[in-house]
């Protein structure tokens, strides 16, 4: 995997994000981006664009809205689908959220934009430019997963009926049901809706990266009847998508 950083992201407000990336072994580098402020190459159709509160978040669509408008329009412009992400914190964990903020500028001037407004401002940029809405906290940016399979990961899929050589017969249902499978080694505990969700907010899967999830799930499988065959011990793999 490789990241592309914009460049006005400042160093010592994403030190957590850059640190994790090495320790991950994720290389990244820094350049200007047209839009947003981290693209994965893997998926360039996918661009995070990182805010630290929602008094960011609301300065964006008031003071600077000609800028932050342009900025959507040109995501749509390129095909690109901008996930901006809020890394407010508290009660705040979806879009509906918003509505019970309370801008703290609300206590020196009672024209300041309140919640419900930021939100009907925001619901309609969503629907007007596709742009989605995502919340965190700060603690969580720049979490990532790494997607690999072992015998038991491949097991455990077999055991619900999932077969490899039937992805493409319904991939509707086998896509989705790959990517979660592909979690099950290194995050147990990721819940299947979570990683339905995730797959959701990347707009699928390009047909490189559902190659590779493939390559991945056979290697252990092929090593598995290998071991039986010979009782020799499997040969783990480990791709970062």
């Amino acid at each position: 995997m490789m990241i592309w950083i914009d460049s006005r992201e400042k160093d010592h407000a994403i030190q957590k994000i850059l640190n994790h990336f090495q320790s991950v072994h994720t290389k990244y580098f820094v350049s200007k981006l047209p839009v947003g402020d981290y693209m994965s190459l893997d998926n360039p159709r996918l661009v995070i664009d990182r805010k630290q509160n929602l008094s960011e978040l609301c300065q964006n669509v008031c003071q600077d809205h000609k800028r932050f408008r342009s900025e959507l329009e040109r995501a749509n412009e390129y095909g690109i689908k901008l996930i901006i992400l809020c890394e407010h914190g508290g009660a705040v964990k979806e879009l509906k959220d918003v509505i019970h903020w309370i801008n703290p500028r609300l206590r020196l001037s009672p024209m300041a934009m309140s919640g419900e407004r930021l939100y009907k401002v925001l619901s309609a940029m969503g629907e007007k430019y596709g742009v989605r809405f995502e919340f965190c906290k700060k603690a969580d940016t720049g979490e990532v997963y790494v997607l690999e399979f072992s015998r038991e990961s491949v097991r455990f899929a077999e055991q619900r009926g999932f077969k490899i050589s039937e992805l493409l017969d319904f991939p509707q249902t086998n896509i989705p049901n790959l990517f979660f499978y592909a979690f099950r080694k290194n995050h147990k505990n990721v819940a299947r809706d979570k990683t339905d969700k995730f797959l959701d907010e990347l707009g699928g899967l390009s047909s490189a990266e559902i190659t590779r999830l493939v390559e991945l799930y056979n290697q252990p499988n092929e090593s598995l009847i290998l071991a039986e065959e010979s009782g020799r011990k499997n040969c783990r793999l480990t791709v970062e998508l």
